[in-house]
């Protein structure tokens, strides 16, 4: 019922806004060129209360590119942890004396200067100075280490 009553009405209307308009003259005046653009807005105006600034011969030798008041930390060098390495830490099974003697050490069979891991990384290290019989010198940064054969402590 509604639609019905808009048809209506828009029908009684149209032919009264088609007639209110007027056909385009044919004389006449080309319509005027846009004039110029209006101004942009003047900029705002910017306070600026902490002003970088960087100084490459500055006290401070700060990067440029870090946020102002960046502190690095500092590393701390790794104190350098010297393990105590005692006889008792080795184990000879045997000793060959030949040419070249050899010893088994721990498991391995090691000779005259040859390197004996003391901890997991193998950072430090001690070295086989002497086969004897009966008995294996080592060296650890440059104190004797005698290891006798057989002897469990």
């Amino acid at each position: 019922m509604k639609r019905a009553a808009l048809l209506v009405l828009l029908a009684a209307i149209a032919p009264a806004c088609l007639c209110a308009q007027a056909p385009p003259a044919a004389s006449a005046a080309p319509t005027p060129a846009p004039t110029a653009a209006p101004a942009p807005p003047a900029p705002r105006e910017v306070k600026i209360t902490n002003r970088s600034s960087f100084d490459p011969d500055g006290p401070t030798k700060r990067s440029p590119f870090l946020p102002i008041g960046y502190v690095r930390a500092t590393k701390e060098t790794p104190r350098e942890v010297i393990p105590d390495v005692r006889a008792e830490m080795f184990t000879i099974s045997a000793i060959l004396l030949g040419d070249p003697p050899l010893a088994i050490i721990n498991g391995k069979d090691r000779g005259v200067g040859d390197r004996i891991p003391v901890n997991a990384s193998g950072t430090e290290f001690v070295i086989v100075r002497r086969i004897s019989d009966g008995q294996v010198t080592l060296d650890h940064r440059g104190r004797a280490i005698v290891v006798i054969a057989g002897r469990r402590r």
